[in-house]
């Protein structure tokens, strides 16, 4: 073989096997108003037609990626527990493609009221352990009969720990409720029921209410 006929043969398997190369999408999940990154997120990649085709959790960054799918348009999905999921649209040119992209997601209770936190937990659910599962009612404010609410959304890590120092608390009626709220992150513990091929972590939003029994 010639060295021309030698350097057409590298050059067509080097073609043939870019043309094979998996490529990878993904990206990068922060929250809206702090751009801080969101961990433990569930992330879906999707077609259309809302079939799931993969499945993952948001690193500690933020960051997360798929192998590539089809050529064509699919969906990126983002949920945690009690917050509206978040979903973007991307085109992907084919299983080489490889493509990154920003997302934030804003925090917003879908229960902010409380209604549904007597209902049988979903599945994979984080559940509270018991007397490490909520903040103490300011005695002052008990005292003067004031009632109130406070909004957070933290990540529980692999061991159950929430990680009060990254939590979002917002939405305080009083801001003793809101420094009873973090300081009851702190020690608050969770049980999360191990999912097959899933990062055992979470992230949660939930309101604290702060109510008085009627006599």
């Amino acid at each position: 073989m010639t060295p021309r006929g030698l350097t057409v043969a590298v050059l067509i398997a080097l073609i043939g096997r870019d043309a094979l190369a998996q490529g990878i999408v993904g990206g990068t999940l922060i929250e809206a108003r702090s751009t801080r990154p969101l961990a433990c997120w569930d992330v879906e990649l999707r077609t259309l037609s809302d079939s799931v085709l993969a499945r993952s959790v948001t690193r500690s960054d933020g960051t997360f990626d798929f192998p590539a799918p089809a050529k064509g348009a699919h969906r990126f999905r983002f949920s945690a527990f009690g917050l509206h999921p978040l979903e973007a649209t991307f085109e992907s040119a084919g299983p080489a493609t490889d493509f990154e992209g920003a997302y934030s997601a804003s925090l917003v209770l879908q229960d902010p009221t409380g209604a549904r936190m007597q209902r049988p937990l979903t599945p994979g659910t984080p559940r509270a352990v018991p007397g490490r599962g909520g903040p103490r009612y300011p005695d002052q404010l008990r005292s003067d009969g004031i009632e109130g609410d406070v909004f957070a959304a933290f990540r529980i890590d692999s061991a159950g720990r929430v990680d009060s120092v990254g939590a979002f608390v917002w939405g305080a009626t009083h801001r003793e409720f809101e420094r009873a709220t973090r300081r009851a992150l702190h020690d608050m513990r969770f049980i999360i029921e191990p999912q097959p091929g899933r990062t055992p972590c979470a992230f949660v939003g939930t309101p604290f209410l702060f109510r008085l029994s009627k006599p």
